[in-house]
Parts: structure tokens; sequence; C-alpha cells
């Protein structure tokens, strides 16, 4: 196959998932807004956490296989 034969990729159908957002918007209850306020703040520490466990991990590793700024 040539490579300029390549179909290309299709687009995620964004319209019907705004679509069903907006609608479902006026069926949220009066406890909506500090049910979500939770879930971002916790979202928010447990993605805070995993990037700090990556920062480690590979300020570890750096250190382990490469040894010192000078062998960089």
């Amino acid at each position: 196959m040539a490579s300029g034969n390549v179909p290309p990729p299709k687009k995620p159908p964004t319209a019907p998932v705004l679509a069903a957002l907006a609608t479902s918007r006026g069926r949220l209850s009066e406890n909506a807004g500090p049910l979500w306020a939770d879930l971002w703040r916790r979202f928010s520490l447990v993605a805070l956490i995993c990037v700090g466990a990556v920062l480690t991990s590979g300020l570890w590793m750096s250190w382990k296989h490469v040894g010192t700024i000078g062998q960089l």
C-alpha cells in the first residue's frame, strides 16, 4: 500500500457528547455542585501524589543510571 493512499483518521463525535452534557445539566440536583467540587478536590490530590511519585522515581532512576551531572 502506498503511503499516499492512507485515509485520514476519523474525528471523535464531539457534537453528541456536548449535546448530552448540555441537556443533562438541567437535571442535576441541588447537591451536584458540592459533589463535583469534592470530586475535583480529591482528583487534584491524587494527581499531585502521582506527579510526585513520577518525579521521585525519575530522579532516583537517573541518579542510579547516570550517577553525576558530569556524566550526562
